[in-house]
């Protein structure tokens, strides 16, 4: 289930082991009788025999709606797909994206790489603030897609959004020139990888804003960081995202030496 904390649609994807899902029409027409905010379902079939609940190449089927929603955030309007990554706590998100680019301290001249970059929402609060240009990096395509999609909603033309390998594309990026002056990555709970922070380390950017969900892989990861590459880290933010739980979103400034 997936809700528009401002917009309060509701989305709802059925996982299902099999295509022949008995009685389906019924079940959409009631979900929608008794639900009347859920404004789109969808459906993807896993017949995967794994803990993955969502498998990575599965497909998504629209049975009722549009496939998405839509929701606020930081001022900006979001399309959410069945699979595109949100945060749940979309009141405490604000919070978090906010420590975040005061860390980065943005200027206009300023050209950003939002790696990780899922649906767009911090590139492009981040190019909402009136920076140079933004570069959104993301594996998924329909991640890629409504992220171009947010950019244009928003009328947003200074970003663009690539879909592939975040560290691949770094490191061919950085052999054909390319520099920046501000990296936010956000990766998933099993944190980055050498690659891609060595690839980061040689883009030359002054700032990196490291926005993590896992304070163990955080950890590692500062201290390849350490190690390696040459930047200090100049602040260390928790951030709590899911309260009466063990998890917590931490957000590190890593300055250039």
């Amino acid at each position: 289930i997936r809700l528009g904390y401002n917009t309060d649609e509701v989305l709802v994807m059925l996982i299902t082991g099999r295509e022949d899902f008995p009685h389906k029409a019924d079940f959409v027409a009631a979900i929608k009788q008794k639900h009347p905010y859920v404004v789109t379902m969808t459906e993807m079939v896993n017949r995967e025999k794994t803990s993955m609940v969502i498998p990575e190449n599965g497909r998504v089927k629209v049975l009722y709606g549009k496939g998405y929603i839509t929701d606020v955030l930081c001022g900006l309007r979001f399309r959410i797909s069945s699979t595109s990554f949100y945060q749940v706590n979309p009141e405490m998100t604000e919070k978090l994206y906010d420590i975040a680019m005061n860390m980065a301290q943005l200027k206009a001249d300023d050209t950003v790489i939002d790696a990780y970059c899922g649906t767009g929402t911090i590139g492009l609060i981040a190019a909402s603030r009136g920076i140079g240009k933004l570069t959104g990096i993301e594996e998924r395509p329909d991640a890629v897609k409504d992220a171009r999609t947010n950019a244009l909603e928003n009328g947003i033309d200074n970003a663009e959004f690539i879909e592939g390998d975040a560290a691949k594309y770094l490191k061919s990026a950085v052999k054909e020139g390319l520099r920046t002056s501000v990296l936010f990555l956000d990766p998933p709970r099993s944190g980055s990888s050498e690659e891609f922070l060595a690839a980061a380390g040689k883009t030359e950017a002054d700032v990196i804003v490291y926005i993590s969900c896992n304070p163990e892989t955080l950890a590692r990861d500062l201290r390849y960081v350490s190690r390696f590459l040459p930047y200090t880290v100049r602040g260390i933010q928790p951030v709590d995202l899911f309260p009466a739980s063990e998890h917590i979103e931490t957000v590190v400034l890593l300055y250039r030496n």
